[in-house]
């Protein structure tokens, strides 16, 4: 089965936009047109739409052509950045589909989210799992934070090749989760502070809209924990970062 797309407007099956309307930007003929996108192949089937766009007899047709398209579904939406869930019946993504319409004036105050837990050692992901048992994140994995105690701001010093951020962002200290200043940096750097209070490692969930090396903003997941590390040449104390990309206990939608 070679890969089909559809388009879908006020609840009828349309043609493809126009070219003027593109697929530039983040949301592009999907918010713009207020189209909701389908794609087809052996692999599963996607669907795209934004959450703000006046589109609820479009995603209802879909809820009701799902179950003659391939699973499974990947539901792609905009708010405030890209969401992607993956279900592998119709039942499910139809369900996911109608409490997604019922929360469509839900309007973030916010794009970072985080939330400290007890870690569960025996459900933490592999690569958290060995870190906290040695007490320490290995530096090929982790991410150096130095921490101005005057300023209270944080700054990146290295990424480690192998690290959650380098997979999206490599190792370069200036890409957008590695700068200083902005609201997701100022978040997530929260339990920087506390972790060299105590000395005692910090393990949370995190889940934020992040700019991608292409420009567009998605929503991304991880798991962390982070450990008290040295300090600089200029005598910053730093906090070792270890993560991983997975699902988070943070309901936003």
């Amino acid at each position: 089965m070679n890969r089909l797309e559809f388009w879908i407007k006020d609840g009828c099956l349309v043609s493809r936009p126009e070219a003027s309307l593109g697929e530039t930007g983040v949301r592009g003929n999907v918010e713009i047109g207020s189209i909701v996108k389908v794609e087809t192949a052996e692999s599963g089937t996607t669907i795209k739409w934004s959450m703000f766009a006046p589109n609820w007899s479009s995603l209802f047709f879909v809820q009701d052509w799902l179950p003659n398209l391939p699973p499974p579904y990947v539901l792609r939406f905009f708010n405030a950045g890209w969401f992607c869930e993956t279900y592998a019946g119709a039942t499910e993504a139809s369900a996911r589909i109608g409490q997604l319409v019922c929360k469509a004036d839900v309007r973030f105050s916010a794009r970072a989210f985080t939330r400290a837990f007890v870690p569960n050692v025996t459900r933490l992901p592999p690569r958290l799992r060995s870190a906290w048992e040695a007490g320490t994140a290995q530096p090929d994995a982790s991410v150096v934070c130095s921490v101005d105690p005057v300023t209270g701001l944080s700054q990146v010093e290295s990424v480690g090749h192998a690290s959650a951020i380098a997979s999206i962002w490599g190792v370069s200290p200036v890409t957008y989760p590695c700068i200083s200043g902005h609201s997701y940096d100022r978040v997530v750097s929260n339990a920087y502070h506390e972790v060299l209070r105590t000395r005692r490692p910090n393990f949370s969930h995190v889940i934020a809209a992040m700019t991608q090396p292409d420009g567009e903003i998605q929503w991304y997941g991880y798991q962390r924990l982070v450990f008290p590390g040295s300090v600089t040449e200029n005598g910053l104390p730093t906090v070792n970062v270890v993560g991983h990309v997975s699902e988070v206990e943070i309901p936003l939608l």
